[in-house]
Order: C-alpha cells, then structure tokens, then sequence
C-alpha cells in the first residue's frame, strides 16, 4: 500500500489510473480502426458490416453482440483517440497474457485432479 502511494506520487499515476487507461486502450470504441484493425476482427470471426474502405484510420468502431453468438463490427460516426499501431499491440498482448493465465489455470487443475485421484487411491487401500 505504501509502496502504491509512492510509485503515484513519484509517477503521478495511481493503479486505478491504470486501469482505466488499459480499459481505454483496450476498446475498440476509442481505437482509429483502419485496415489493419479490419482484418484483425475478421481474422476473430466477427461479421463485419462495413468494407475494409470504410476503415480510414480515423473513426473508432462499434463492437455488438448478435444472439446467436456472434459479433457484429461496425465504424462509427466519432474520431478514435487511440492510434490502431497501439490499439493492436496492447489487444494482442492483452490477449497473450490471457492465454498464459489460462494455460497455468488449466495445468494447475489438472494437477489438483491427478492430485485428489492419488490421496483417493491411498486412502480407498486403508
């Protein structure tokens, strides 16, 4: 905590600061959505309701949940605020951390299982 408050007043970024950046950057409302952001949605699956020559690097974007599962992308009528060069890098990185976190949730449940498999065995033999 005390270590918190002194990285804010050395920085003058706080943790919840932080965090509302990383929502900010992560979001494809604030993102300038050109061709390259384009095709990142659709390499995803999203359904994409306008052309790629729609993406001028300069609107940010609508993102809508269909449902049947789906999503739908499209350019909005605002200015982005965040380039899509860091759009793109913070998403790709925010979802490669997110597929760590998963893997590292996914062995370390699969070793507790192995792990009660073996005390129920030991015990099932007393």
């Amino acid at each position: 905590m005390l270590q918190d408050r002194h990285h804010a007043r050395k920085t003058g970024i706080s943790n919840l600061d932080r965090s509302h950046l990383s929502r900010i950057l992560e979001n494809p409302l604030y993102v300038r959505a050109d061709k390259e952001v384009y095709r990142y949605f659709l390499s995803k699956g999203y359904e994409m309701l306008d052309e790629i020559e729609a993406y001028d690097g300069i609107h940010g974007l609508f993102v809508h949940a269909g449902l049947d599962d789906t999503h739908f992308v499209k350019v909005a009528y605002h200015e982005g605020l965040v380039p899509a060069e860091t759009w793109l890098r913070v998403v790709n990185h925010t979802n490669s951390n997110h597929d760590i976190s998963s893997h590292i949730r996914h062995i370390l449940s699969t070793t507790e299982v192995s792990h009660n498999e073996q005390i129920r065995k030991r015990t099932s033999c007393i």
